[in-house]
């Protein structure tokens, strides 16, 4: 199967304040670190084998000099699997709009969105992939979707929304199913074209418009979205309650 990876990069200042404070250059850098070691524990693609012809698109929005090398040296293992694209025009927005533009027009298997500040475990694409292929074949809706990311948002009281899940097995660890996601989810290919007009609207008018009311709307009505229940990625805008990131980030510097 082929799996293209879309990353967007931007070591400036952070778009929205964090609970987890920390530089933005080392939540990148780390990051980066953390995927590219994910990239590398997933089982290749050989005759004979079943496995994943993977590409990374790196979508950068005017980092450092320091950041862009450190990008390129990050990313030497995969060759010409490897590519770095440098944004032309600038902001979240522009960002995301070529990021989902390249995913709807991909022609993989699936497509994994990711944004520089989720930090992975070495793991995290290897149990993501497995559980994706388990649950599509249970999942009574058309197209199944998987977030590596458990959010802290649904263990607080003052922010969680109430909405009921299902809890399911998984292979090494039970998952949930989902109704939002930020902008960073494994889909199969044809969900994001089909539904363009949702995550174009998404890119266009962020933060006027939200997550939830835009794609957020399609988990579990058209597309089964499942996140672990311990977890997989962090996102690096606050710590997890149960879980905390301390020693991955470590592990990462």
């Amino acid at each position: 199967m082929r799996l293209d990876i879309i990353l967007r990069t931007y070591d400036g200042a952070s778009v929205h304040p964090r609970r987890f404070d920390k530089p933005k250059r080392d939540i990148v850098q780390r990051s980066v670190r953390s995927l590219c070691t994910a990239i590398k524990q997933v089982p290749v693609l050989r005759k004979g084998v079943f496995g994943y012809d993977i590409k990374l698109t790196i979508i950068d929005d005017h980092s450092s000099t320091d950041t862009l090398s450190y990008l390129r040296n990050e990313t030497e293992f995969m060759g010409d699997s490897a590519n770095l694209i440098p944004l032309h025009h600038t902001g979240n927005n522009a960002s995301m709009l070529s990021a989902l533009q390249m995913a709807r027009d991909s022609e993989a298997d699936l497509v994994y969105v990711v944004e520089d500040d989720y930090l992975h475990q070495p793991d995290a694409l290897t149990l993501g992939l497995e559980a994706w292929h388990d649950f599509r074949v249970k999942c009574p809706l058309e197209f199944t979707g998987i977030s590596l990311v458990d959010c802290p948002t649904n263990y607080y009281p003052e922010e969680r929304d109430g909405s009921p899940c299902l809890v399911v097995g998984g292979t090494d660890r039970p998952w949930r199913s989902i109704d939002h996601t930020g902008v960073c989810f494994l889909l199969p290919r044809g969900v994001i074209k089909k539904h363009w007009e949702c995550f174009d609207e998404i890119a266009r008018y962020w933060p006027y418009l939200e997550e939830k009311m835009t794609f957020n709307r399609l988990w579990n009505t058209d597309v089964g979205m499942f996140c672990p229940l311990v977890p997989l990625s962090y996102h690096l805008w606050e710590n997890h309650p149960y879980y905390p990131v301390d020693g991955l980030w470590e592990a990462n510097q």
